[in-house]
């Protein structure tokens, strides 16, 4: 229950609140018929000098609300495993070091 309540964990839940607004969000859209992942997600057809970052993002193949979403939800889990296994050894991790190894974790 510590866990839960310490202010090394705050990123990770603020992550997963974030994580549950964004379904909550996408879902309520859709049932009124709008998707914010379509809209987030359609393709660029431009070809100026900037659209290679475009296209580095996936744009018109995952979209990127869904790529958002799946960083937030896998930084949420590993950073709160972290805390976990730090409590279970030493003690709760400060939150930047817990973060960054989130990070970390998440980007592979």
């Amino acid at each position: 229950m510590s866990l839960l309540l310490a202010p090394e964990s705050a990123p990770f839940f603020i992550a997963a609140a974030i994580l549950v607004a964004l379904t909550v969000i996408e879902v309520m859209a859709m049932v009124i018929g709008f998707s914010f992942s379509d809209m987030l997600g359609d393709p660029i057809d431009s070809h100026d000098g900037l659209s290679w970052i475009f296209s580095w993002f996936n744009v018109g193949g995952v979209p990127i609300l869904i790529l958002v979403m799946l960083f937030l939800g896998i930084f949420a889990i590993c950073g709160l495993l972290i805390q976990m296994a730090a409590s279970q050894v030493y003690g709760l991790l400060p939150a930047s070091i817990a973060a960054t190894l989130s990070v970390i974790c998440t980007i592979p």
